[in-house]
């Protein structure tokens, strides 16, 4: 060592000595806890004894990244909901798979809508052909129905629900209308439970995530309510469950295989579609959590390095800010595939003059969200 200070003008030693006391002393010594937040599930998370070297860099490049993502979702995003800052990539398809793939959960209910169909509807379709391509079309079917928009229900035409006794079937039109909005109330605040499981006001969330996107890719102002009613229809209609007292069993049949060759499709779209929506998050955050966990060994390499020891914490900090401008780039590729989702399902809509879900398009949206 007197040799190397005699030598080397005691410059080399002594600059080990300064890289030790600054990189040891003031990064790794003093500890300090922090606070994780997640945005998305609205939690946070402590963490103690954390480095305060690596406290310091970590919050400093993820608050960059977090100003750069919330400015690239500002100016990239269609809707409020599509940012994915909020929501993750691609919330607006996920909104209307749900809703397109609604179901009626309540058998009582289904059984009476089957006999109103069966008694009230079938014989007007047969006798006047325009209401049954009116009904085709529909976007509110059952508020249509109310409102005697597709067809003018018979009177005297009596039907006798589970549940009720004889009633016209105007009266019955009336009555299922009720039910069917106090079902799809109840039926919306589950989803939107699934959707937002730690959000205290998930209801609100979801009902303004369904505007936006019926308005931005359906071309439709409907609430989540009403749009929740026609898909659930639409969906009974299209499995087979309704509407196939006038049909036999053959065509019952082809109606079956028909929407279970279209519900597998959908399973395998579903999948790939959630396999392929997790992998780069995950892969960024494997990433990120490597980085960090490589900062004892970096302050090792920092301290060997001796006064060059700056160079090795600036390639350190670059490579925890490149992770960080993932997420800004994510809400990029989020832009451009909610607009390629819109130029997908708006002319399926728009294409026929319609806003929202019908018997039409109904499928085709369904798969449209899922594959693209």
């Amino acid at each position: 060592s007197v040799y190397g200070i005699v030598k080397a003008r005691g410059e080399e030693p002594i600059g080990y000595v300064f890289a030790f006391a600054i990189i040891y002393g003031m990064l790794f010594v003093p500890k300090v806890q922090v606070t994780i937040i997640d945005p998305i599930r609205a939690q946070t998370y402590t963490v103690a004894n954390v480095p305060i070297g690596l406290g310091f860099l970590a919050s400093t490049t993820n608050k960059i990244g977090k100003w750069l993502t919330l400015a690239f979702d500002t100016n990239f995003s269609p809707v409020d909901s599509a940012q994915f800052s909020k929501h993750g990539m691609l919330f607006g398809a996920k909104v209307v798979q749900e809703m397109a793939d609604a179901k009626m959960t309540q058998p009582d209910l289904l059984a009476a809508i089957k006999e109103f169909s069966d008694v009230c509807l079938v014989p007007e379709f047969a006798d006047y052909p325009a209401a049954a391509d009116a009904f085709v079309k529909s976007t509110d079917i059952w508020g249509d129905i109310a409102a005697g928009s597709i067809v003018a229900l018979n009177p005297g035409r009596l039907v006798i629900m589970p549940g009720y006794g004889p009633m016209g079937c105007p009266t019955a039109g009336t009555t299922l209308n009720a039910r069917m909005a106090t079902f799809a109330t109840n039926e919306t605040a589950y989803i939107a439970k699934q959707i937002f499981p730690e959000s205290f006001n998930a209801g609100g969330e979801f009902a303004n995530a369904v505007t936006d996107f019926n308005s931005s890719l359906l071309s439709s102002s409907q609430n989540a309510v009403t749009t929740l009613k026609q898909t659930v229809m639409l969906n009974m209609i299209r499995d087979g469950h309704i509407m196939n007292g006038h049909t036999n069993s053959n065509e019952f049949a082809v109606n079956l295989a028909t929407a279970s060759a279209s519900q597998a499709s959908r399973v395998s779209y579903a999948s790939m579609a959630k396999i392929a929506e997790g992998a780069l998050p995950k892969l960024r955050n494997v990433i990120d959590l490597t980085i960090l966990a490589l900062f004892p060994i970096i302050l090792v390499l920092a301290m060997l390095a001796g006064t060059k020891g700056g160079a090795v914490l600036k390639a350190y900090v670059m490579g925890m800010m490149w992770v960080q401008l993932w997420a800004p780039l994510y809400a990029v590729i989020n832009y451009l595939m909610n607009f390629q989702l819109q130029t997908t399902l708006l002319p399926k809509t728009q294409g026929q003059g319609v806003a929202g879900f019908n018997l039409l398009n109904v499928m085709p949206i369904q798969t449209g969200a899922i594959s693209e």
